[in-house]
């Protein structure tokens, strides 16, 4: 695998010889199996008390997934609709512009608009 990865920018630190390694490692953790633990050096230190679930393990992590899943529910998606279309109706307004600017077309940083879009909604 870090033959072929390696002309792709990637030096993989492991690598998994079967799809059931993939989900033992990753997957969702079984009932009565240990977590891994977390790398915590791959984690700022809060400067605040506040707990993240980023930093998180065991229990605290558990309750914390546990107040997320309603947020991500179709119906709390649906309710967010009206704010997606009124920043993609403006992400795509801005484009025109900038398309339509001097009768010139010159090469758009889509990167960029696609952050300032995605910044745009998060802040929302």
């Amino acid at each position: 695998m870090t033959s072929t990865a390696r002309p792709f920018g990637v030096d993989p630190k492991a690598s998994f010889t079967s799809p059931t390694a993939w989900k033992e490692i990753f997957g969702p953790r079984k009932s009565g199996r240990r977590s891994f633990d977390k790398d915590l050096r791959f984690h700022r230190v809060p400067t605040t008390k506040a707990c993240s679930i980023v930093r998180a393990d065991g229990e605290d992590h558990s309750r914390h997934r546990r107040t997320l899943p309603h947020v991500f529910s179709e119906r709390a998606l649906w309710g967010q609709e009206d704010i997606l279309t009124h920043y993609i109706d403006l992400f795509i307004q801005n484009l025109r512009d900038k398309a339509a600017a001097d009768g010139k077309v010159d090469m758009v940083n889509m990167v960029k608009w696609y952050n300032f879009t995605t910044f745009d909604i998060i802040g929302d």
